[in-house]
């Protein structure tokens, strides 16, 4: 035990300083502080993994194989596991030229229908095809969102454009190994880990939403197979924090309570994580999400009335009690980090962070500062690069030494003990984005928080705007705790709502607005 506190401590304390950035007046002390906390969280990590050696040989032993996971596939689904791979070149010149020829990525899928022995092989071609087809949806998913809110459907037409290349390539040759798939399982790997597959063009005006199986995400294969996890109980919901506040030294034993009403939300979209600045991440600050306020009280209010009808259908709400609502100054890094365990479902409405494409850029600018070691701390440990901002975030250079700052970054959440946790959903921009490594997923929140034993994450893949999130995670509980949906068809459910809705209003129908969202681990 007292081998994990150090580590968790050491974990905060080098997250603390990354987040915090280079001190201005004294960048040498802070190269320091900086390489002294990565050594000590370093010398912790070694300490506690020596001792966990045994503890891991032995889970490995249990590890799920190929019958498992077939034997979990339910009735009408369909296992798709995506693989990046280096393809050895087969020249026809000779082997020889073959054998000296670098081999060039490719992609390939492997489809395990339900009830089959063994999948189909489908090789899918060349990565650099594949990425860039990726590169350039999310690109015009993100260059396009500032523009979007009224009806026509400009940007729905270049983006359905570039997402047919995305479909052709990486879908369509799977196409006629799913004839009859209900469900589909997917198991994405390099840049196809950003790809919500349900907002990909199909007949006519449709998107695969409609007309495709329903979509659900796994981190690896084996999490379809069923879990003997401890379960937890209860709701913690926290939102509309109050980012100007000063960050708390210590826990306020005041009970946490609901600040008054937000103001109006102006006419322009405001989204759930503003892209940080590349030049100092110090210097950027949270503004406030109006919507925000009225998410959490609807999701405590959805769930008080499931808990108080009896509802069994949801998770675990009809044993749970009364909610627990965290906002404004309550809505604090310490209050999660002390409410988030031994809870059922954790849901986090807040602004997120991914600075993967800041570290991309100052790594390529070839320029030496006084603050490569900070990037070079975020290259070897890419949770640092990802987060949450609560209470205080604005004010984060005014925490007083020991206290939290107001930034939540992945590497702290990894050393949660969230192994009750049935669902944790992040209602935050980019929440599911990370570093993509082929072969080991993505490295950010999404994977944090299955490190810290969260059996089921809702990550957005984008900039989502603030009131369309507020909509489709009503949708989402509406469908999860009133109908009992698992959870694959709850996110189907809820992206279908936001659809039809805006359809019915004469809105553009544009992805960013319902498929940003998607779910990954359990899919019950």
């Amino acid at each position: 035990a007292h081998l994990f506190d150090a580590w968790v401590a050491a974990r905060d304390r080098l997250a603390r300083l990354t987040v915090l950035g280079e001190d201005e007046k004294s960048p040498q002390r802070y190269r320091a502080r900086l390489e002294k906390a990565r050594a000590d969280k370093d010398a912790a990590e070694r300490a506690l993994a020596d001792r966990s050696w045994e503890f891991r040989n032995e889970r490995s032993r249990d590890a799920a194989g190929l019958p498992e996971v077939r034997a979990a596939l339910p009735p009408g689904s369909s296992l798709v596991a995506f693989v990046k791979y280096p393809r050895i070149s087969r020249a026809k010149a000779g082997a020889a030229e073959a054998a000296s020829a670098p081999p060039v990525d490719a992609y390939a899928a492997f489809v395990l229908r339900q009830g089959a022995r063994a999948p189909d092989v489908v090789p899918l071609g060349a990565a650099k095809a594949i990425d860039a087809a990726v590169a350039s949806m999310r690109d015009s998913m993100v260059r396009t969102s500032a523009t979007l809110g009224g009806p026509g459907g400009t940007p729905v037409t270049s983006y359905r454009r570039l997402a047919v290349t995305l479909g052709d390539l990486a879908w369509r040759p799977l196409e006629r190994h799913l004839a009859g798939t209900k469900t589909a399982f997917v198991v994405p790997d390099g840049s196809l880990q950003l790809v919500s597959f349900a907002a990909l063009p199909c007949e006519a005006d449709a998107w695969l939403l409609e007309k495709g199986p329903v979509f659900h995400y796994l981190s690896a294969e084996r999490d379809l197979v069923p879990s003997n996890d401890v379960k937890g109980a209860g709701l913690l919901v926290a939102g509309s924090p109050d980012f100007d506040s000063l960050p708390l030294a210590v826990d306020q034993s005041a009970a946490p309570r609901l600040r008054g009403p937000e103001p109006t939300a102006p006419a322009a979209l405001v989204h759930r994580g503003p892209p940080p600045s590349c030049r100092s991440f110090a210097s950027l600050r949270f503004p406030a999400l109006p919507a925000s306020l009225g998410e959490v009280e609807e999701i405590a209010g959805l769930w008080r009335d499931a808990s108080a009808s009896g509802n069994g259908k949801g998770p675990r709400a009809s044993k749970a009690g009364p909610p627990l609502l965290l906002s404004g100054a309550a809505a604090s890094e310490r209050a999660v980090k002390e409410n988030a365990p031994g809870r059922s479902v954790v849901h986090l409405t807040t602004h997120g962070f991914f600075l993967g494409e800041c570290m991309a850029r100052a790594s390529s600018s070839g320029e030496k500062t006084a603050g490569d070691l900070a990037s070079a701390v975020y290259a070897e440990n890419p949770l640092l690069l990802s987060g949450l901002a609560f209470a205080g975030a604005n004010r984060r250079a005014e925490a007083p030494a020991g206290g939290d700052d107001g930034i939540l970054t992945a590497e702290e959440v990894a050393a949660l003990d969230l192994t009750g946790v049935s669902w944790a959903v992040l209602s935050a921009c980019e929440s599911g984005l990370g570093e993509a490594r082929a072969g080991e997923g993505l490295f950010g929140l999404r994977r944090a928080f299955q490190v810290a034993g969260a059996r089921t994450l809702i990550t957005s893949l984008w900039p989502v705007e603030d009131e369309a999130s507020r909509r489709w995670m009503k949708a989402l509980y509406e469908g999860r705790l009133a109908r009992g949906l698992d959870t694959a068809r709850a996110v189907r459910e809820a992206s279908l709502a936001v659809l039809r809705e805006r359809r019915a209003a004469g809105l553009s129908d544009h992805p960013f607005f319902w498929a940003g969202f998607l779910a990954s681990g359990d899919w019950r």
